[in-house]
């Protein structure tokens, strides 16, 4: 009795296990499938940002960074007029999306100082997390020289053109 006992056991230990790294496996693919392309989720601060490189890494899709406060208006212009386009959401899905505001811990000013972020919003395409990252703007200029912010399908051609860099 005590031989199948120990039998059971172990194939009881056996099936946990496979059972264990099956879920972990599908934990994964969700979270790779939340950030590259099937999700309009972020991953957010510097955890995130540690979660997205180690991503972009294994997947080898790009990363974009976005360095944000909440006092910011013009972050909050950005988030409503270029953020919430359907062009913009649809085209920033197919990259690794990070969040990060640099007030609210050492590890998010410390990537901040990291990218040399010089205002917000703070706006970088990054093939992956060992290169340097290209600093992408939000605005252009028109013919008299004013400043404006880009139109959705200028944003995306500036990032497709970080990415030609």
């Amino acid at each position: 009795m005590r031989r199948n006992a120990r039998s059971f056991s172990t194939a009881g230990l056996f099936g946990v296990a496979v059972l264990a790294l099956a879920a972990a496996a599908a934990v994964s693919s969700r979270a790779a499938a939340q950030y590259t392309g099937n999700s309009p989720g972020w991953l957010e601060g510097a955890s995130g940002y540690s979660d997205a490189a180690k991503l972009s890494k294994s997947s080898g899709t790009p990363m974009f960074v976005y360095f944000r406060t909440d006092w910011c208006p013009y972050c909050k212009e950005f988030e409503r007029e270029l953020l919430s386009s359907p062009k913009v959401e649809a085209y920033l899905r197919e990259l690794v999306r990070v969040k990060i505001n640099p007030e609210t811990g050492q590890r998010e000013g410390k990537l901040a100082d990291a990218y040399n972020v010089q205002g917000y919003p703070g706006l970088y395409w990054q093939k992956n997390p060992g290169e340097a990252p290209v600093r992408i703007t939000r605005t252009t200029r028109t013919s008299s020289g004013e400043s404006r912010l880009k139109t959705p399908d200028e944003f995306i051609a500036g990032i497709r053109q970080a990415a030609m860099q």
